[in-house]
């Protein structure tokens, strides 16, 4: 059964008649439902987190991206994931998002951020706006019914919006009075399609205190729930939320599905374990177990981990930037105080997060990595121990840095034929911060710290260039950055 709203003046949008879709349950035979659990459905999603607004800042959107990211991926989602983005970067993540959508079954779109009407219409709010007036909201933001138009013409059979983006107008104040910023308009729903808002046409939802937004938290509380239809995941998102708001925030939802849709069916999705066979010197065949992962709730941060003979290691370079008991790791960016520290610290390769992180991870010094603190719980910072038990695995530290590089000359800025990654730890050549706070080596050498060792004022680490295939032993002075790799605890 379709069920179709026509579009009504933004002061009648509550009337008996609108409400009532959303309290009638989606009807529809066993054969004509959307999704099967004989044959797992093509999906993708554009999710996008603004926080970081030249104007004001919202906790929460980065960190709402991030965790949806986690939680999609972990229902059969492929999704393209985007924070703080200017208006020319947003609308070309929604446009490569339009061409990703053919093909497939379902799309989704997910935006945290600032979000307003203006005229009748919702436009999502890109970081860099400075709104004087409503008269600029038209070229200066993103109509959100660029995202539909999209999702109609694209052939996806299921179509989902989800904007949290109902905050207050930070621009309201510059306004005239006229000019009606307060949260988003109603959209209507395209046949197949499902557009859900943080909270009531016409009315402004909470940022949220924790780590997430209070609507995004029961997205992520109720979408992993098996074998409930979409609607009755989010009946049970506006119960939630109604609930930790004391009914001040109420959920709502515009659709046109033509049946039902699952986001999860009782099996959660993991990321495919391949075995892959090593041959050691000596000629015995061992396994080694790739492209497993762990998530940690410090941040959300995903990490792929690979099993090595006993051993279960990070395959990328760690990203945190907090202690496992909560507590912030100081980020420091001056070189002089760098230099200086005999104290925890952290940094991005040149202090430049937006092109660093996600690949190469974070630099730390040694006084953060001899807190204890540094890895999730039951992980740990490597001692000198743990990588001479990974080394003489494969085949002793003359031969293992081969074994251990990401091969090709994507990231090593010289080619390296000894570059194998054989082991799938995939060591890049990820650079440091030494004296006097430079930083250097980012494409020609790589290193990790071990976590107690050494003397005095330096401690051991391995590293690896790109011209040699061995893994040296080495001991640096503890003010110096470098990356981190965890190791499973026994």
């Amino acid at each position: 059964m379709e069920i179709r709203l026509s579009f009504l003046p933004l002061n009648k949008w509550f009337s008996l008649t609108v409400m009532v879709l959303f309290l009638m349950p989606l009807s529809s035979s066993p054969q004509s439902t959307t999704q099967t659990s004989s044959q797992p459905q093509k999906k993708v999603a554009l999710v996008i987190g603004n926080g970081n607004y030249i104007s004001s800042t919202l906790s929460n959107p980065e960190n709402d991206a991030i965790s949806m990211k986690v939680a999609l991926q972990s229902v059969g989602f492929t999704v393209m994931e985007y924070v703080n983005l200017n208006q020319n970067q947003m609308k070309k993540a929604i446009d490569d998002f339009g061409l990703k959508l053919k093909g497939n079954e379902v799309g989704l779109f997910f935006y945290a951020g600032h979000g307003i009407q203006s005229k009748g219409y919702n436009y999502l709010i890109p970081v860099d706006a400075q709104l004087q007036s409503d008269q600029q909201v038209e070229y200066d933001c993103v109509q959100a019914d660029r995202v539909l138009a999209l999702m109609e013409a694209s052939g996806t059979k299921v179509n989902i919006i989800i904007l949290d983006a109902c905050r207050n107008n930070p621009f309201e104040r510059s306004w005239t009075r006229s000019a009606n910023g307060s949260g988003l308009a109603f959209m209507n729903a395209p046949r197949g399609s499902l557009i859900a808002y943080a909270t009531s046409p016409g009315s402004t939802a909470s940022d949220g205190s924790g780590n997430n937004g209070l609507y995004t938290s029961a997205i992520l509380e109720s979408i992993k729930i098996p074998n409930i239809t979409i609607l009755e995941m989010f009946q049970n998102v506006r119960n939630i939320v109604t609930q930790k708001s004391n009914n001040q925030q109420t959920p709502w939802e515009s659709t046109s599905l033509t049946g039902n849709f699952y986001f999860s069916t009782g099996k959660i999705v993991q990321p495919e374990i391949q075995e892959k066979t090593l041959v050691t010197p000596a000629n015995e065949t061992t396994s080694i177990t790739l492209n497993d992962y762990i998530i940690d709730s410090r941040d959300n941060e995903r990490y792929k981990t690979v099993k090595i003979g006993n051993q279960v290691w990070m395959a990328e370079n760690l990203k945190t930037t907090k202690f496992n008991d909560g507590k912030a790791i100081p980020l420091v960016t001056d070189d002089k105080k760098w230099e200086a520290l005999t104290t925890p610290a952290y940094c991005s390769y040149k202090n430049d997060v937006d092109t660093y992180k996600a690949t190469d991870g974070n630099l730390y010094n040694w006084y953060t990595v001899n807190t204890g603190k540094l890895c999730p719980m039951d992980w740990h910072v490597p001692t000198d121990t743990d990588w001479n038990t990974l080394t003489t695995y494969l085949g002793g530290e003359n031969v293992a840095g081969g074994k251990l590089k990401e091969e090709g000359t994507t990231h090593w800025k010289s080619p390296n034929t000894e570059a194998t990654n054989e082991s799938g730890f995939t060591a890049l050549p990820s650079g440091c911060r030494i004296s006097h706070g430079t930083f250097l080596g980012i494409g020609s050498y790589g290193g990790w710290w071990s976590a107690a060792g050494g003397y005095s004022a330096y401690t051991w680490y391995r590293n690896m260039g790109y011209d040699y295939s061995s893994v040296h032993r080495s001991a640096l002075r503890k003010q110096d950055g470098w990356s981190v790799r965890c190791i499973k605890d026994n």
